[in-house]
């Protein structure tokens, strides 16, 4: 099949501009030591050399793993599937991630969200403050402490969401955020309660 599929990976770099890109067969794997992707091969003819972005997509897939607690080096990577028609809604989740051909309009495919959650600026502006102020430690802590919450005892809806994520997070931090999450629950950004 080697010989009719275009397949990218860090080993046929070399030859992809000239030989890799060209070759028949209706779809395309391009592969880093992370994350695959499976696209049309009729998209990737007129791609150059993908050594640098499949770097990038690497590290990020790293860095969620990272961020998991997990070993990076360890385990299987992400695999991205594109189709006409996935099985289920536009994309889904699992081993392979399948998702549509097309660019997706959040404003008519995405899901609704309450006041603060419509600008997500500000979500990731109070993320990457408690990132700085208490570091990747924490956020590790947090994800582990999550993996572990039994299906039966997780948050049934959003302001129980909120409320454990705050207190998972003062948990885990080890120091006093408490008075912090109250100056962002203040009504700026939503109503949370601790």
């Amino acid at each position: 099949m080697s010989y009719l599929l275009p397949i990218f990976t860090y080993k046929t770099a070399d030859t992809w501009e000239t030989v890799e890109r060209y070759k028949p067969g209706l779809w395309c794997d391009i592969i880093g030591d992370k994350i695959a992707l499976t696209l049309p091969s009729a998209s990737v003819r007129q791609l150059s050399d993908p050594t640098m972005t499949m770097k990038i997509w690497d590290s990020v897939v790293s860095a969620h793993i990272d961020l998991l607690g997990k070993d990076p080096s360890n385990g299987r990577g992400q695999w991205v599937v594109t189709d006409e028609q996935p099985s289920i809604g536009y994309m889904h989740s699992g081993y392979q991630i399948v998702t549509h051909l097309d660019m997706a309009d959040p404003n008519k495919e995405g899901a609704m969200y309450d006041k603060w959650c419509t600008n997500p600026g500000i979500a990731l502006l109070v993320y990457a403050q408690l990132a700085r102020d208490f570091g990747w430690g924490t956020y590790k802590s947090v994800f582990r402490t999550y993996d572990k919450i039994p299906k039966d005892k997780r948050p049934s809806n959003q302001q129980e969401k909120e409320n454990m994520w705050i207190q998972t997070f003062f948990q885990c931090s080890q120091e006093e955020s408490e008075p912090r999450f109250r100056i962002l629950g203040d009504g700026r950004f939503g109503a949370w309660t601790i």
